[in-house]
């Protein structure tokens, strides 16, 4: 499946990519597999807190994505 453009965590926008399919599912993320074979992480829309911990997530800096 395509999508025209994810946000990973860090809060990069990334387009034309494909979803990974994982053998577990995952509550808060997701993986996308950009056209040149890169792989992000993302955050779904819906996240919910998760109920372990206290703190909800942010998006991280841009500046210290791994580049």
């Amino acid at each position: 499946m395509i999508i025209t453009q994810v946000t990973d965590v860090y809060g990069l926008t990334h387009e034309n990519c494909k979803l990974i399919e994982t053998e577990n599912d995952f509550t808060r993320i997701f993986l996308a597999e950009g056209p040149d074979g890169t792989r992000y992480t993302c955050l779904l829309p819906d996240a919910k807190p998760n109920p372990k911990s206290n703190q909800h997530f942010e998006y991280g800096n841009p500046a210290d994505a791994p580049y």
